[in-house]
């Protein structure tokens, strides 16, 4: 590095100059090339690269549908029984009705949040660009930051009472051009997922970027 700056600071006269644009990116890319392994901040000219993930909880929605048309259908039956009755066996029954309808309203407010995206999700992982909670993220799209510092990232989802992980692995490349230095991931894999589901990218790994990939995760 120090030896390639030296031989550009005393080149005869109008070689430096004239190959400067050239010279001046072949350091830029080999700082990063460098320091990618332990900086987390390391100059990079463009923002990380990133995946394209878009949530949707279709499993709690479906379980919370099913569970308040039960419940809705229950209530009906309870409220004809106590039609025929009197005395204590009416009041515990009216209490028992009262009971189910107000879980059955929180249920129904629930899955209006679920249906509606208004859901707080917090998104960690180990990039430099991370530590972000999301507001809204059911059924929603985001772009996730991918750790440079390493060919993994594990990246976390935490919602609902619920915690479930995502794990990719990469190959990291440097790229130069006379307008701009950019590190891409490329060859992206899922090494593991918790979530209920994981769609298959929408680009094939081999032939895209990560920037260019969208997952559909189900939980």
């Amino acid at each position: 590095m120090l030896t390639l700056i030296k031989n550009y600071i005393f080149a005869p006269k109008g070689v430096g100059m004239k190959h400067w644009p050239i010279i001046f990116l072949t350091v830029v890319a080999a700082i990063l090339l460098s320091c990618e392994e332990d900086c987390l901040d390391c100059g990079v000219l463009n923002k990380e690269p990133f995946i394209n993930l878009e949530f949707r909880a279709q499993s709690i929605i479906d379980t919370l549908e099913t569970e308040t048309d039960s419940l809705d259908s229950l209530i009906i039956v309870k409220n004809i029984e106590l039609d025929s009755l009197t005395g204590d066996d009416s009041l515990q029954l009216a209490n028992e009705i009262q009971e189910l309808s107000t879980w059955n309203d929180s249920l129904k407010t629930s899955l209006r949040d679920f249906e509606n995206g208004l859901v707080t999700v917090s998104i960690t992982g180990d990039g430099a660009n991370f530590l972000e909670s999301f507001q809204d993220t059911t059924n929603n799209f985001f772009r996730i930051p991918l750790n440079m510092n390493a060919d993994i990232s594990e990246i976390y989802f935490d919602y609902f009472n619920m915690i479930d992980t995502l794990r990719l692995s990469y190959r990291r490349e440097v790229y130069t051009t006379l307008d701009e230095v950019r590190i891409e991931a490329v060859n992206l894999l899922v090494d593991y997922h918790s979530f209920d589901s994981l769609s298959d990218p929408s680009c094939d790994p081999t032939e895209c970027r990560s920037d260019e990939i969208t997952y559909e995760a189900f939980f």
